[in-house]
């Protein structure tokens, strides 16, 4: 079982991964070897993920629907 700090850790490359992959959620949890089920019990159990989550998603997708514009 990981402690605390690799979570976090992992976490923050999810995040990193996220910003990456424009907000695709499926694409970023490929890319650092986690299930969806793990982002979405992430962002339950920690407010600060969900949020910082959240924002790159809005973010990210943001920009995309701009581009099509």
């Amino acid at each position: 079982m990981q402690g605390k700090k690799g979570t976090q850790r992992d976490k923050k490359k999810f995040l990193e991964a996220l910003k990456r992959r424009h907000g695709i959620v499926t694409l970023a949890c490929k890319d650092v070897g986690i299930s969806s089920m793990t982002f979405y019990r992430w962002q339950k159990s920690d407010n600060d993920f969900f949020q910082d989550s959240e924002e790159i998603r809005d973010i990210e997708i943001g920009i995309i629907a701009e581009d099509r514009l």
